[in-house]
Parts: structure tokens; sequence; C-alpha cells
């Protein structure tokens, strides 16, 4: 057997245990705001999400993911570096004909869908920085 069993009582209890502790720190720093927890206490990693739609039919002229990734995807990878967002390209288009994502003979998710990004980051405010960052890009070079 390879991996973790997560599907035990001691992995519910200590789930259960830290949803429980997560929710009484920020419950004490809302109510103090000179509390600090505990050193060895990491806070639950939350990430929001956008989902931003590509006008590819508008502008068909346009590469639209070789603008969102750039040569040899310097451009996502700097993005994650800068903002810490990950950027997804997905839906139609976004994978070469003949390379489509199958899982279980069925396609992913967003595969049927007009061809969009999706931005993810750990605030709202990296997000809408990194989609206001990919906008500029794309005026500068197809005004």
């Amino acid at each position: 057997m390879r991996g973790k069993r997560l599907n035990t009582r001691d992995f519910h209890t200590h789930k259960k245990l830290e949803e429980e502790q997560n929710n009484i720190v920020t419950k004490m720093a809302s109510l103090n705001l000179d509390f600090k927890p505990l050193a060895g206490y990491k806070p639950p990693a939350t990430y929001v999400c956008n989902k931003v739609m590509t006008p590819q039919y508008e502008y068909p002229e346009i590469s639209f993911v070789w603008l969102l990734s750039g040569p040899r995807r310097n451009t996502l990878k700097n993005t994650k570096k800068e903002y810490n967002a990950k950027i997804l390209i997905g839906g139609k288009g976004s994978v070469k004909e003949g390379k489509v994502r199958i899982k279980d003979s069925q396609m992913l998710p967003g595969e049927d869908e007009s061809l969009h990004t999706l931005v993810a980051a750990n605030t709202m405010e990296n997000v809408k920085i990194a989609v206001e960052k990919k906008h500029r890009e794309a005026r500068y070079r197809y005004p």
C-alpha cells in the first residue's frame, strides 16, 4: 500500500481538532488585537480564485495561450514569483489538438468551456494585481 491513509479515525479526529483550534484562534484574534497564537500554530492556507474569460472569438488573430504563458512559460513563472499567484489556462484551445486531457474516458471539467484563465492567490488583492498585469500586457502587445 502506498501513500498515507486518509480515512481513519485518527486522521478525522486530528482534522476536527485542527479546525477547532483555527476557529478559537480567529475568534481570540478578533476579540483581542494583541493576541498572539502559540509558536507552533500554522494558520490554514486559503486561496482566492477568479475566473477570467478570454475574448478569443472577438480577436481570433491573437494567440491568447501564448500571450498568457509567454516564451518557455516565463511569463507565468514570473507572475507566480512576483504576486504569489497561480495562473491556469483552461478551456477549448488550451491544449494542443490530439493531446486532450482525458480522465477515465471523460474530459476534465472545464475542457468543454471557452478559453478562460483561473487566477488563484492567497489574497484578493494579489488576484486583482495579477489580473491587471495580464490585461496591461495584452493591451501593450495588441492595442
